[in-house]
């Protein structure tokens, strides 16, 4: 049986989402990276840079613990409408 996304505890929805939107940022940053005619050797160091990681890390933590926060919220007062 499939469970609601409320359902699941606040720190899986954070990491979930903050997996997801490091996921995506990376592709869009690589596929930028090969558009702009970067060679293979310069993408691969600016991937792998501490810099780079941690930048996207962090900004993919904040980000998922505002989704978790803001869709924890709306649940909760979607839960109250139904209720009255």
């Amino acid at each position: 049986m499939i469970k609601k996304f409320q359902e699941y505890p606040f720190w899986k929805i954070a990491v979930l989402s903050a997996l997801l939107f490091f996921i995506i940022v990376v592709i869009i940053e690589l596929f930028i990276s090969l558009v702009r005619s970067e060679t293979a050797s310069d993408i691969t160091t600016k991937f792998l840079s501490q810099e780079f990681l941690f930048s996207k890390v962090v900004g993919a933590v904040v980000y998922g613990l505002i989704i978790a926060f803001f869709y924890r919220r709306k649940a909760k007062k979607l839960q109250e409408r139904s209720n009255k």
